[in-house]
């Protein structure tokens, strides 16, 4: 199973007290944590007085790469809060994972079910170090202020902000920089950490839905309508799998995949809500030269391709979850279950059933690879309008 190392990177914050061996160490976490997460939101005060004064100011340009900016600010902050708050119930996923992994199935099912195991934790690790590359490599936005002062004594800032001093001085400037390194990273290590989870926590489920799909599949109706087990099984090694395993170990499954929606729901919506004004907003201003420079154009194009790339994968993931409960029912069918009894019919078509309820995330809306697309479509539009509008 996956070692959840994110949560051990996690703890260095403070948002995985849990992590701690003694009691006094989770109450000194849980006091960082919540100092740190306080800290990153009260930078987004500054960064909204910055966007109330440039609307003011009647400044177009100033405010669509404030607005975006501060757009990714709350989302980061939203995350982060999440991360903390939810704390509870990704320690009651984690735990479930934990119970299935020790589950019979897996040993039942032997080499097949081992593979497939052991390909869901390498998608994990990818999926993590990728991550962590790509966090990496956004981290240059921190070194940009500091290249600028040394090459060319130019005092510049991370994220455009209001002040309530000065930063001509080197001593305000580091001030200001200082607390914008802490801000900044805080924000993109906690949305990674809390992203990382949902792809982590979906892939498993993946993972433990194909075993069970697996399962149906080899149930043999004529022979106490248990699993065929693999010749190379040790005796000792076999525990006969029923229908009613099955059946138990799908509701098991069910019920993580409405914890996770219970988790993830609510920064799905605000994302989607986000998605086309990001794009359109970060389209905009690349796209009108005038007055923006190279370094801000690359700027937003790596923003809007992160805040993409995050969105598809939460789409890609819901999407694959909904296929695969729905495979249940059809796996459930690839058996000789016209052999068996009256009452195993009924309860196979139980699984029928339940399998075509789809788990449905983001609540009222339907977070999903048909919705990614159009939601894509609706920003460019958005951006045509804008366009127009500027041009008239």
């Amino acid at each position: 199973m996956w070692d959840w190392r994110q949560l051990r990177w996690a703890n260095k914050f403070g948002w995985w007290p849990k992590a701690a061996k003694t009691k006094y160490g989770q109450q000194m976490s849980r006091y960082w944590g919540l100092f740190l997460f306080a800290f990153d939101f009260s930078q987004l005060i500054p960064e909204f007085i910055a966007l109330y004064t440039i609307i003011n100011e009647g400044s177009l340009k100033g405010t669509v790469t404030n607005l975006t900016t501060t757009l990714l600010g709350v989302l980061c902050a939203a995350r982060v809060y999440f991360l903390i708050q939810k704390s509870d119930e990704i320690s009651l996923l984690i735990d479930s994972f934990a119970e299935l992994d020790s589950n019979i199935l897996h040993h039942a099912l032997g080499a097949e079910g081992k593979t497939i195991m052991a390909n869901g934790d390498r998608r994990c690790k990818i999926i993590t170090y990728t991550l962590v590359f790509g966090v990496i490599s956004l981290l240059h936005w921190l070194l940009r202020p500091l290249i600028l002062l040394l090459s060319h004594n130019v005092k510049t800032t991370i994220i455009d902000i209001w002040v309530p001093w000065s930063f001509d001085n080197l001593g305000g400037w580091s001030a200001i920089y200082f607390v914008q390194i802490v801000h900044v990273l805080s924000a993109v290590l906690g949305s990674f950490i809390f992203d990382s989870l949902f792809f982590c926590f979906s892939e498993m489920l993946i993972t433990q839905l194909s075993l069970l799909s697996l399962a149906l599949t080899k149930i043999d109706f004529r022979k106490s309508h248990t699993i065929k087990l693999n010749r190379d099984l040790q005796a000792k090694d076999i525990e006969l799998i029923t229908l009613d395993k099955c059946i138990e170990f799908h509701c098991k499954l069910l019920r993580m995949v409405k914890v996770i929606t219970q988790i993830y729901d609510v920064i799905q919506i605000l994302q989607f809500v986000s998605l086309a004004a990001v794009i359109c907003l970060s389209i905009f201003e690349a796209s009108s030269m005038d007055g923006v420079t190279l370094i801000k154009v690359i700027n937003l194009i790596e923003m809007m391709i992160t805040f993409v790339f995050f969105m598809f994968m939460y789409c890609y993931y819901s999407t694959m979850l909904v296929e695969k409960c729905q495979e249940i029912g059809r796996s459930a069918y690839m058996n000789n279950w016209y052999e068996g009894c009256l009452k195993d019919k009924k309860r196979l078509l139980m699984i029928i059933e339940r399998s075509k309820k789809a788990p449905r995330f983001g609540m009222f809306l339907n977070v999903d690879l048909d919705t990614f697309i159009t939601l894509l479509k609706s920003a460019f539009s958005y951006y045509n309008v804008l366009k127009a509008f500027v041009t008239d």
